[in-house]
């Protein structure tokens, strides 16, 4: 017969693809809980917002969407690019390929090079996110101290000494979210939104060197999103205090199976800009 010990052979082998199908089931097949309304109702969300995806605590899980489609949303930090009545659009900011964009300016002898971050899934034309707003200009998405300028502006101020490629981050895709999607997520504890302020800007210099093209490695940009978490509560106080996010097993393999794939191998030097 079989014995407990053949039992949990089997459960520890399964696959990956097994324990993905089994939450499919779940969420597809299986009746929805019913969920209580949240005691508190969510912090509202606009232009310039920034938020981390996370595990609900309730249920050891990501968002459904977040396990089952969009592996790449999981220990993530989004950034609020463009907001309406209805939808939001993020870009993911921590999300560094091996691939590489060259940049050449006019006066420049060998061209610039940085690694191209995966922003999203749905493509846009280029846009170039920076910190340091005080110099550099450009529209200020909200209370996040980030900047956002066109292609010709970054070449404008490339071609002074006010300004390296290492300042500015390449945007080449986004994700959209209904309104009501992301809020819901942030009730059930799936995402957060950061404090802006001192904390979080201290933050950004981290993210943007996540596209160093000299780093020998590419990070999977989760050590970026577990500072990120610790941005949350009261900006002015003196002491930070460190909390662990709750974590998911499957999502983490569902991600790194991602990352494989899509950020690591990629050929060298490709989507040279013009």
């Amino acid at each position: 017969g079989i014995g407990r010990g053949d039992v949990v052979d089997f459960v520890e082998k399964k696959s990956l693809a097994d324990k993905m199908l089994e939450e499919w089931v779940r969420v597809h097949l299986l009746p929805w809980p019913i969920l209580s309304p949240p005691a508190v109702p969510p912090p509202e969300i606009t232009l310039g917002t920034v938020l981390a995806t996370t595990v609900s605590p309730t249920t050891n899980l990501p968002a459904d969407r977040i396990l089952l489609q969009d592996q790449f949303l999981h220990k993530s930090l989004l950034l609020i690019v463009d907001a309406t009545p209805t939808t939001l659009v993020a870009c993911i900011l921590n999300r560094p390929t091996e691939g590489k964009f060259q940049l050449q300016l006019p006066k420049s002898g060998k061209p610039l090079q940085r690694r191209v971050p995966f922003c999203g899934n749905i493509p846009v034309q280029d846009l170039w996110l920076h910190h340091r707003t005080i110099d550099l200009g450009g529209v200020v998405l909200g209370t996040s101290r980030v900047g956002i300028l066109s292609t010709d502006q970054v070449t404008d101020r490339l071609g002074t000494d006010d300004a390296k490629l290492s300042d500015f981050l390449l945007v080449r895709g986004v994700v959209q979210f209904e309104r009501e999607e992301l809020a819901n997520m942030v009730s059930k504890g799936e995402m957060m939104c950061l404090t802006p302020g001192e904390q979080l800007s201290k933050l950004w210099p981290r993210v943007w060197a996540l596209t160093d093209e000299k780093s020998p490695t590419v990070s999977d940009g989760t050590e970026i999103w577990w500072l990120a978490t610790q941005c949350v509560g009261d900006d002015d106080s003196t002491e930070m205090t460190f909390s662990a996010p709750a974590t998911s097993d499957l999502a983490d393999d569902a991600l790194q199976e991602w990352l494989t794939h899509f950020t690591q191998n990629k050929s060298k030097d490709e989507n040279k800009s013009k």
